[in-house]
């Protein structure tokens, strides 16, 4: 059976990424699960081509591993990774689980996960906003300070102003607060019993478990970058630009 001809909870049952892609063109499949792929483009005026060569794209990107791509970025070509990754996470990841979790609704799920789902709709909201909160942080703060290191290294900030920010912060204060901070998905995990489900679990409960699931694995992966890769190459940068200060302040 061709794709278009499908309806929507056979594609997202064959495959759970589906569910994330018609939402990204704003097709939440659990409201229209029996009609065909090729019915609801129509109605949206969307190209079913074009969802097969996103779905297709999905797969080709998780065949690469963004660790193992970084390793040999400097560090602003790594920030910048970063960064598209947090605006990821607030315009696509987070507004796609938050739709799972509203559109599964306690009465209509059966009595063992109505509580979880309920629980969800509390939680996530305040999950999603201290997240938020991290990444304007962490952007603001650490990769603002990495980059006026990085600028100083090649003349374009001055380094009168790099010294008083070593003196306030250090890529060390960093690494510390980075491995001293909570697991952000420990609640939501607790909340789904370790996103435990079975073949009689509704499917709209599958994919969003097995979306919180992959979730966390990608926080992994961009906390590993952040903390393996970004914070080792900017404890390289602030020595060289030490050892820039030091000699400046020499001459002088």
């Amino acid at each position: 059976m061709e794709l278009r001809t499908k309806n929507l909870q056979q594609l997202v049952e064959e495959n759970y990424i589906f569910g994330s892609i018609l939402h990204f063109f704003g097709i939440d499949f659990y409201k229209y699960p029996d009609e065909t792929l090729e019915k609801v483009c129509a109605r949206r005026h969307l190209s079913t081509q074009v969802i097969a060569r996103e779905l297709q794209s999905r797969r080709q990107q998780e065949r690469v591993s963004p660790l193992s791509l970084m390793a040999s970025y400097p560090v602003d070509m790594v920030i910048a990774y970063l960064r598209q990754s947090h605006r990821q996470f607030t315009r696509r990841r987070l507004p796609y689980l938050a739709s799972l979790i509203d559109g599964a609704k306690p009465e209509l799920v059966p009595q063992q996960y109505a509580d979880i789902v309920a629980d969800l709709q509390i939680a996530f909201p305040l999950f999603a906003e201290d997240f938020i909160n991290h990444i304007f942080k962490e952007e603001s703060e650490l990769f603002g300070h990495i980059i006026l290191l990085d600028d100083a290294r090649y003349g374009l900030a001055a380094l009168s102003k790099v010294y008083f920010a070593m003196e306030k912060l250090s890529i060390q204060d960093f690494a510390h607060a980075h491995s001293t901070e909570d697991d952000d998905m420990a609640g939501i995990r607790e909340l789904t019993k370790h996103y435990t489900t079975s073949i009689h679990t509704p499917l709209i409960l599958r994919v969003l478990y097995a979306e919180l699931q992959d979730f966390e694995a990608e926080l992994k992966v961009h906390a590993a970058i952040e903390d393996d890769l970004l914070l080792t190459k900017a404890a390289v940068l602030e020595a060289k630009v030490k050892k820039m200060v030091q000699e400046k302040i020499r001459l002088n």
